[in-house]
């Protein structure tokens, strides 16, 4: 299944992200890999998914409370 793999989500766990924003692109077309969730979910991670435009409110909302919350954007489709 094409889509946002585990590894597309490991810098931002690295870098100590509590929420990941996974965005959809522009029109909903991008999946993320089922194995990319159920990772996050075993490792506590909270996550958001939508489009893009979306996902960035919901991003900036987020930082600005001052959550550690790392985003994977998607815009060209």
């Amino acid at each position: 299944m094409p889509g946002i793999p585990v590894a597309g989500v490991e810098e931002l766990l690295d870098n100590d992200a509590e929420t990941v924003i996974l965005t959809r692109g522009m029109e909903l077309a991008l999946q993320t890999c089922p194995e990319t969730l159920e990772h996050l979910r075993a490792r506590g991670i909270q996550f958001h998914m939508a489009e893009s435009n979306a996902a960035a409110k919901t991003y900036n909302k987020l930082a600005e409370q001052g959550e550690s919350v790392g985003g994977l954007f998607h815009s060209t489709c």
